[in-house]
């Protein structure tokens, strides 16, 4: 137990708000520390020395564990294995010392500079490693007065975590301590308050803000905190120099997913109409091809796709043929997302449309990737047909779209029938020359017996790194704007 609590108090010491890059033998800190330790003795008043003692032990070794053991006979001890070296010093004593005297210590950067706020917190977390709270709470509060930014934001996150630490040992005050780690995150990361919207201490914490005002139900200001947040991650993706491609694109994704996430906190708090405009914007900013399917990246339109599909089974907007239509988007855009999709749902489409074929290649491609998950003999849900029975079923319906070439390519390559499995690639992208049968196509001629990479090679150019530009950004902002405000 006192092993792991030394260990608890490396761990807290390591989070600490300077920096040291790389590893170096733990022979050279021991050596430095001891070196610290005798001056200490001459010159005890030398608090500098104090200070670099406390960073010393702190240095991220390559080959030891350091841990703290104030009352241990020798300056250095080694663990049974010699895995850990325990350094005999008392931190909270160190530590009460100099803020006792007041000290200040100059640092390398000409910003920054170690006082008795830095001290209280790192003080105050080392009482919370002892489980005492008392004393570390009036160490946080009083290092939250600092005026040094990066330390307030640390100072805030470890009062937050506390608090959220209470609900797993006592989850009937939860609502009042997920409150209070709210109010702490509040401190240093108001964007739902900031009129200029920028500064880059909010960015650790947006998303656990978004997670603790939806625990709090607090939905009248989530779905302020939502908006604000979209206007903040476009004005963050216009800061990035324009030659920055990746991170444009980073930025942009971040906007397109926060407005997803308004679009929907609105399905969820049942205004479906607020919901489909949402996604309907985001879905006009998709590639105007055949089918109405992405080239690059489709992965990420599946949640909003599914949302299209979920809000025309409502009865507000019940359609069944875009309920259909949007399930078969959704799934060809990424059948990983929501794998789960209710076995329920699945039943009750095919009892209310047995003969559309949709109904089949939504069975089909929800069967294949489960196998592909599980393998054959881990199947968990209840499947009506085999999959050469689901293939002939939409056959006999007469389904004349690339899906089922496609979903037939796929079976075929994982059941290594290559040969047929490169006839029905072959089937499909002579409907559709997508993306995603474009890399299986390839996938299946690297199996064939010398394969021609030149080939292959020249498939693959014009859609490795085809990221589509978004368009009109500023209007697609202005209307989710007006959306929300209504």
């Amino acid at each position: 137990m006192r092993k792991i609590l030394f260990i608890t108090i490396l761990l807290i010491l390591s989070t600490k708000i300077y920096a040291q890059p790389g590893c170096v033998p733990e022979k050279s800190v021991a050596q430095r520390f001891i070196e610290l330790s005798d001056s200490i003795n001459k010159n005890p008043d030398n608090y500098n020395l104090r200070w670099e003692r406390i960073e010393t032990i702190q240095t991220r070794t390559c080959n030891k564990m350091i841990l703290t053991k104030p009352k241990q006979d020798n300056l250095i001890e080694y663990s049974d294995n010699s895995s850990t070296a325990y350094y005999k010093i008392d931190l909270i004593k160190e530590l009460s010392l100099l803020i006792d005297k007041n000290v200040k210590i100059d640092s390398r950067f000409d910003y920054l500079r170690y006082d008795s706020y830095n001290f209280h917190y790192l003080r105050g977390k080392i009482y919370l490693s002892y489980n005492d709270t008392v004393n570390a709470l009036v160490d946080l509060h009083k290092a939250l007065e600092t005026s040094y930014q990066p330390l307030k934001v640390r100072v805030s996150k470890s009062l937050c975590d506390y608090y959220l630490s209470l609900n797993r040992t006592n989850s009937e005050n939860y609502k009042q301590n997920t409150q209070k780690a709210l109010d702490y995150l509040d401190l240093v990361s108001p964007v739902e308050f900031s009129e200029s919207l920028t500064g880059n201490e909010i960015e650790p914490f947006i998303y656990e803000k978004k997670e603790f005002l939806e625990n709090l139900q607090d939905y009248e200001r989530l779905e302020k905190y939502l908006v604000k947040l979209i206007n903040y991650s476009f004005l963050s993706m216009l800061s990035i120099p324009n030659y920055d491609e990746f991170q444009i694109n980073s930025y942009t994704e971040n906007f397109i997913d926060d407005i997803y996430n308004l679009s929907n906190f609105y399905y969820e708090r049942a205004d479906y109409s607020k919901a489909k405009d949402l996604v309907d914007l985001l879905l006009k900013q998709q590639p105007d091809n055949q089918n109405f399917y992405i080239y690059n990246n489709s992965y990420k339109w599946a949640p909003m796709l599914d949302l299209m599909n979920k809000i025309y089974r409502t009865k507000e907007f019940k359609n069944s043929h875009l309920e259909l239509d949007f399930l078969m988007r959704r799934l060809y855009a990424d059948p990983l997302f929501n794998i789960s999709l209710e076995t329920g749902y699945l039943e009750n489409i095919l009892n209310q449309y047995p003969n559309d074929a949709r109904v089949y290649i939504s069975w089909t491609y929800i069967k294949l990737m489960d196998e592909y998950i599980r393998k054959k003999n881990q199947i968990e849900k209840k499947y009506p047909l085999t999959l050469p029975e689901l293939f002939n079923k939409i056959e006999s319906l007469n389904y004349k779209g690339f899906e089922l070439p496609y979903l037939k390519a796929v079976y075929y390559n994982n059941s290594n029938e290559f040969d047929l499995a490169l006839t029905e690639i072959n089937k499909a992208l002579k409907l559709y020359e997508g993306e995603k049968l474009i890399r299986l196509k390839t996938a299946i001629l690297r199996k064939q017996p010398n394969p021609d990479y030149e080939k292959i090679e020249k498939m693959t150019e014009n859609i490795r790194r085809n990221y589509f530009k978004y368009k009109d950004l500023s209007e697609l902002l202005n209307q989710v704007n007006k959306i929300a405000s209504h």
